[in-house]
């Protein structure tokens, strides 16, 4: 596997982790998944040069949400221009200037539409990131 291919979903929803892992494998996506922020965090320290983009639910459990995530991931060399797809169930206004202050490129309202999930991935991943392509 070349670096930059997998997506990490952080999402504490059974339903929609397995949703989002089936929408990506099926379109030749490699995954990981995390259901914290502490394991989001676990998985870039161990595999930081595999991660190409981060899917990130906004209310996760645990003290940290995936705002606060984003902020500090945007501190880090690492993973400042690694893309980062806010996914949330409800978003006001008001909010969604938060999601890009925090960091974050793009942004899907649950439930989300495949075909939109994918057209992001693609713009950020680009099509060389794909594994349809390897």
């Amino acid at each position: 596997m070349s670096e930059g291919n997998y997506v990490l979903i952080v999402e504490d929803d059974d339903d929609s982790r397995v949703l989002f892992s089936t929408i990506l494998t099926r379109n030749h996506y490699a995954v990981m998944v995390a259901e914290t922020a502490d394991k989001a965090r676990k998985i870039l320290a161990t595999h930081p040069k595999k991660i190409g983009a981060i899917l990130l639910d906004l209310m996760l459990p645990g003290g940290e949400d995936g705002l606060s995530l984003a902020r500090s991931l945007r501190k880090q060399d690492n993973w400042r221009e690694v893309p980062i797809i806010a996914v949330t169930a409800r978003l006001f206004d008001a909010e969604q200037g938060n999601v890009f202050e925090a960091g974050c490129n793009a942004h899907l309202a649950k439930p989300i539409v495949a075909r939109d999930l994918l057209d992001i991935l693609s713009l950020y991943m680009g099509s060389e990131k794909s594994l349809s392509r390897a």
